[in-house]
């Protein structure tokens, strides 16, 4: 079996938390020879890399929002994934919950991971309590409706692409903490006008721009773009399967109230209106890669059709 040449494309996945980034990411550092790829996945690793290292790799994919291409000389060739605003909210809360491991520590090591989760060291232990019980509880609906759990899901996504976080500052943050949390503290939602902007120019500059609800068209216009072949099926890790490529989202499963799915609208306004921008800006991508696939077939082939 021939072995396939490595991409000659450098390219950057900025991985937007939940949106089916770590099967994407997978799928892109795989096509590249490993010493090609920056051994970091996390925003803290970012400030501390020497530049010039920094700059000689050829694939990025990771948690590093805009403090990536704002470190490397030039512009880097970007991908990136969207998801359906309510159901990426949702996801986020979720996924809170299922890390506040509430059996295996103690109560005070619990209530710091709460004030880590929601970006608020003052959290006072009754209000860490609370959050806590809504865990014990196993049930997403208080998680959502606490809004010291969920503020760093507001325009979650917006912000991920429009906003750039000065690195002095960052540098002097804690870093256990995640993106979502440092974006929180630097500019906290909704997002402003001009954030939003800047999160729109951010997409469309963008060589893909892939929608979990699409995943096998994203995986698709990927594989293209960096030039390697499509996998036999969609890789899907830490991810629900059910929720992919248009199957049973949150919003069907009736797990959530009129309230809550009112509440969630209005506090993703703005990711509301960048992922409807996407989702054109993706079928442009994915009609401009169909064109181009049958003008590569022989003229016999494209009569038959």
């Amino acid at each position: 079996m021939t072995e396939l040449a490595p991409p000659d494309r450098r390219i950057y996945f900025l991985h937007i938390p939940k949106t089916a980034g770590t099967s994407v990411a997978s799928l892109v550092r795989n096509a590249y020879p490993q010493d090609q790829g920056i051994p970091a996945y996390f925003w803290h690793q970012l400030p501390d890399m020497d530049r010039r290292r920094l700059n000689g790799y050829r694939c990025y994919a990771g948690h590093f929002g805009t403090v990536l291409p704002d470190m490397l000389t030039g512009r880097i060739p970007t991908i990136t994934m969207l998801r359906d605003p309510l159901e990426h909210f949702v996801s986020r809360a979720a996924h809170s919950l299922r890390s506040l491991d509430v059996i295996s520590f103690p109560v005070a090591v619990l209530r710091e991971q709460i004030r880590v989760a929601t970006g608020d060291g003052d959290l006072s232990d009754a209000q860490a309590d609370a959050v806590l019980a809504a865990a014990r509880s196993g049930n997403i609906g208080p998680i959502l409706g606490h809004p010291l759990l969920v503020r760093s899901g507001v325009d979650l996504q917006t912000r991920t692409l429009g906003v750039h976080v000065d690195l002095t500052w960052l540098r002097d943050q804690g870093r256990d903490q995640a993106y979502e949390s440092i974006l929180t503290a630097w500019a906290p939602g909704p997002a402003s006008d001009a954030v939003y902007e800047a999160a729109v120019a951010s997409l469309e500059s963008m060589e893909v721009v892939g929608l979990v609800e699409r995943m096998a068209s994203s995986v698709a216009l990927i594989c293209r773009y960096i030039g390697v072949p499509e996998p036999p099926e969609v890789p899907l890790q830490n991810s629900n399967p059910a929720r992919i490529d248009g199957h049973r989202s949150y919003r069907e499963s009736g797990a959530l109230t009129t309230v809550q799915i009112t509440m969630i609208e209005n506090l993703t306004q703005r990711d509301r209106e960048l992922y409807e921008r996407g989702c054109a800006i993706h079928a442009k991508q994915a009609k401009r890669a169909q064109r181009r696939w049958w003008r590569m077939l022989p003229w016999p082939v494209r009569s038959a059709q």
